[in-house]
């Protein structure tokens, strides 16, 4: 894999783009699969990223630093349960649709 630091904990990735994304907790999981991408979003979408970003923590990077470049991750498959056994569900994508 070879991959260029952008910033610290974060990489973009040149030969590997499959990805995995989770919730820290085991009992009630969310598990995404599919195809993470770099992207450069437009100021328009680097706007709502900051705006959305601050109404859900209260702080939130400058939409300039969002304009850097951000991971998307179009899913293929996610995996969600709050009792393992009782209500996991699966839900494929279909990535010609997304």
């Amino acid at each position: 894999m070879s991959a260029v630091i952008r910033r610290p904990y974060t990489f973009k990735t040149c030969a590997v783009t499959g990805a995995t994304l989770h919730l820290e907790d085991g009992e009630s999981a969310v598990i995404v699969e599919g195809v993470a991408e770099w992207v450069t979003p437009s100021k328009a979408v680097a706007l709502r990223l900051a705006a959305a970003a601050k109404a859900k923590y209260g702080y939130s990077q400058t939409a300039a630093s969002y304009q850097e470049g951000v991971w998307r991750l179009q899913p293929i498959k996610a995996l969600a349960w709050n009792t393992l056994y009782v209500d996991a569900t699966r839900f494929r994508f279909n990535a010609a649709l997304i």
